[in-house]
């Protein structure tokens, strides 16, 4: 996914929400402040996090929302090689350009 011109604690309410729905998966900041991120989890609890996104937190504006791959029945493994990571929950990095 990739959010165009968020606002403040845009990423760190994106981390509550998704680790509040049980997802796993990270968020960062692009110097054009975009945020791109990935998520996994149930395809149901996914579909409610891209609903939350589509809206931001009350602080933020978000002018788009772009989902650049979405699969499903996908291995543990495969989320893991996604992922980057075996951790557990919903993480805010640092973008690494």
């Amino acid at each position: 996914m990739l959010l165009h011109h968020q606002g403040v604690f845009f990423r760190q309410t994106t981390q509550k929400e998704a680790n509040k729905l049980g997802l796993r998966g990270w968020c960062h900041n692009h110097p054009d402040s975009s945020v791109e991120g990935m998520a996994a989890g149930p395809t149901e609890k996914i579909r409610e996090f891209q609903a939350y996104l589509k809206k931001g937190p009350s602080q933020a504006q978000v002018t788009g929302v772009e989902i650049i791959s979405a699969q499903s029945n996908v291995s543990e493994e495969e989320v893991r090689r996604a992922l980057g990571s075996d951790k557990a929950g919903y993480e805010v990095r640092h973008y690494r350009g």
